[in-house]
């Protein structure tokens, strides 16, 4: 009787050692303590750092906790999974601490329990296949038609965000910052407590301004055409920045110029084609910048004045010169002031000038 009394005495006390929601405590066998973690559905690497070390950006701890649990990709997760969470000393701390085996920790607010296999509906248990599988859109999809039957089924929520999160990662990678944007302003609407999402939200607009410096230092380089497309790729991932407006019509409205005035040498259709499509940019960008006007109308009236003073001299290079200003000021806008009269005048007294000096020629 004693030693029933005794034995039964060990199993209770052995059993009360694993006591916690599936979260206890272990030793590897290199010695490293741990505790373990049950996987609950659309949960991530991420989140399981945060809950147990409280970070998920020091320390490595999402390599380390692959490394311990021989993971390669910390998108293989999946509901039910136990891993074990190595201690680590985290800002001094011993993290997970002494207590956490002793104490149920509920899985985070967004995280529902796993859900019985039985009542799982078909779409939502083909996502979870589809989110697995890599297939992120069509996975989407799916938890998008769960939603719009049940738009209270939490585990679907969170399935979804979690599908934006990781489609958004891999856009991210190839560098497709403006979709990636969109992915993970998703995956924060259906998941708030995404980090990660905030994180990479982070990475993306320093991506743009980025662009956008690259762009005004391009521009006051005078290189108008790389200026362009710098900030155009600027405005894809930060649209609502208000130097680009500014900036993308300056760099418009001077490579316009530039192209035109090629067009006045060579005469190429395809030359004055180039410039007008760009201008037509510059245009577009006019609409909405406030200082943009003021940029044009300076130009046009410096070099309108400055044409004036050209023709006054009567001197053959100067009227050329002075037409070929007023020429550009027609350009941009036909019609400016005596723009038109100007340039027929001038050139009037120009082949007036061409045919005195050929007479003196013929004479000699």
């Amino acid at each position: 009787m004693k030693k029933t009394i005794l034995l039964l005495t060990f199993f209770l006390t052995l059993s009360a050692g694993f006591t916690g929601c599936g979260h206890g405590p272990g030793t590897s066998g290199k010695g490293r303590r741990y505790v373990v973690h049950t996987v609950t559905p659309g949960e991530t690497l991420s989140q399981i750092a945060m809950q147990y070390y409280g970070t998920y950006k020091k320390y490595n701890t999402l390599e380390r906790i692959l490394q311990f649990n021989r993971l390669d990709d910390p998108r293989s997760l999946q509901a039910g999974q136990r891993l074990r969470i190595p201690v680590l000393t985290i800002d001094g701390v011993s993290r997970p601490g002494a207590g956490t085996a002793a104490k149920k920790t509920p899985p985070p607010a967004s995280s529902p329990p796993p859900e019985p296999e039985e009542i799982r509906s078909p779409a939502l248990t083909q996502g979870i296949e589809a989110l697995n599988s890599g297939k992120y859109r069509e996975a989407v999809s799916l938890f998008k038609k769960v939603l719009h039957r049940n738009p209270g089924d939490t585990a679907a929520r969170n399935y979804l965000g979690t599908a934006y999160l990781l489609e958004a990662e891999e856009l991210y990678q190839r560098g497709e910052y403006s979709r990636a944007r969109e992915g993970f302003e998703q995956a924060r609407r259906y998941r708030p407590d995404c980090d990660e999402c905030d994180a990479h939200l982070e990475r993306i607009s320093d991506k743009g301004e980025e662009y956008i410096r690259a762009g005004i230092r391009l521009f006051e380089r005078r290189e108008y055409g790389r200026a362009i497309a710098a900030l155009e790729n600027g405005r894809t991932i930060v649209p609502d920045d208000r130097r680009l407006q500014q900036f993308l019509f300056q760099a418009s409205f001077e490579e316009a110029l530039r192209q035109f005035m090629t067009y006045q040498s060579t005469r190429n259709p395809s030359d004055l084609r180039a410039a007008r499509h760009t201008r037509k940019s510059a245009l577009q960008y006019r609409d909405t910048c406030e200082v943009c006007s003021d940029y044009e109308q300076k130009y046009m009236q410096k070099n309108y004045n400055e044409g004036i003073k050209l023709f006054t001299d009567q001197e053959r290079d100067g009227l050329v010169r002075a037409v070929r200003i007023w020429e550009r000021i027609q350009f941009l806008d036909p019609d400016y002031r005596q723009v038109g009269e100007n340039i027929r005048q001038g050139s009037v007294l120009l082949k007036k000038l061409e045919e005195m000096e050929k007479g003196k020629t013929e004479e000699i």
